[in-house]
């Protein structure tokens, strides 16, 4: 995101401030993401709990909580589409998996949007997840296809645009001209101010883990990053099919666990709930015989 405010596109003004692991900031505006994790939690999830382990309810978007933290989304965009003339930009992973929620506001307001996949080598996410999060790497893998194929999934043919993290680093120049052509930004600079740009905006100090292909830990990971790698739009969409069938069957498999579970629980806490009703009781029947 960084590269592209180098370009010509606004952002917001509230950006993350930088910590310890990412020394030069996050790009990422505060407020949304904070209503995006409001937004998970009114669903009864975090961003980094997998629908494989948490199914989403198929109505999740129209709750009405949901609905008012999307007119606040919406009362951002608007604001700033105003005050930069027209073009601004934003960028959070928690979107990929909300992207159904963008697109409905998007659609209200009746918005051209360009859509640009950040991606990243799995294992590396993996580690940066562990070390900053403590997520099990396996976990962590399982969150790194669901949030992208969950952007081929709704996104389809929309996707403007896939760039990934070790490409920046090793052609970053290739890297800028795709992304300029692809966005149709109304940029003027020359080659030269392409390679200062982006000599100025890339450095190799912020490349913390540099893993190799072959050190995933789910096998269905290979393909799926080889196809992101190679743009391969109608990989992608087969693969991403795939991994939404396996969420499909996981619901069926866990959902009946998940009550089953649920019901332990209930049972396990009513007789210490009918305890403490009673006690209640008990305790408001003395209180009104001494104060009468």
């Amino acid at each position: 995101m960084n590269l592209l405010n180098a370009f010509g596109v606004p952002l917001s003004d509230d950006l993350m401030d930088p910590t310890e692991h990412n020394a030069r900031g996050y790009f990422e505006s505060t407020t949304i993401f904070r209503l995006h994790d409001e937004i998970f939690e009114a669903m009864g999830t975090t961003w980094m709990t997998s629908s494989l382990v948490i199914p989403l309810a198929k109505n999740r978007w129209r709750t009405a909580r949901v609905q008012t933290l999307k007119a606040e989304l919406s009362g951002i965009v608007q604001r700033e589409l105003e005050k930069h003339d027209g073009l601004w930009g934003f960028k959070d992973p928690r979107t990929a998996r909300l992207l159904p929620l963008w697109l409905e506001l998007i659609e209200e307001l009746g918005l051209d949007p360009r859509f640009v996949l950040a991606t990243r080598n799995p294992s590396d996410v993996a580690k940066s997840l562990f070390s900053r999060d403590g997520i099990d790497p396996i976990d962590a893998e399982i969150l790194w296809l669901e949030h992208n194929a969950d952007v081929v999934l709704n996104l389809r043919g929309r996707l403007d645009a896939i760039v990934d993290y070790s490409v920046w680093m090793n052609d970053p120049v290739e890297q800028a001209r795709y992304m300029l052509e692809r966005l149709h930004l109304d940029w003027e600079g020359t080659a030269e101010d392409i390679k200062r740009i982006t000599s100025d905006v890339i450095a190799a100090d912020l490349r913390h883990h540099d893993s190799a292909v072959s050190s995933f830990k789910l096998p269905f990971t290979a393909p799926f990053y080889r196809a992101l790698l190679n743009r391969d739009l109608t990989k992608l969409y087969s693969l991403s099919e795939a991994f939404n069938a396996a969420r499909g069957f996981a619901e069926a498999v866990l959902a009946p666990s998940r009550r089953e579970l649920q019901r332990q629980i209930i049972d396990q806490l009513s007789p210490v709930i009918q305890a403490r009703g009673e006690r209640i009781v008990d305790l408001e029947a003395q209180l009104a015989k001494r104060n009468g």
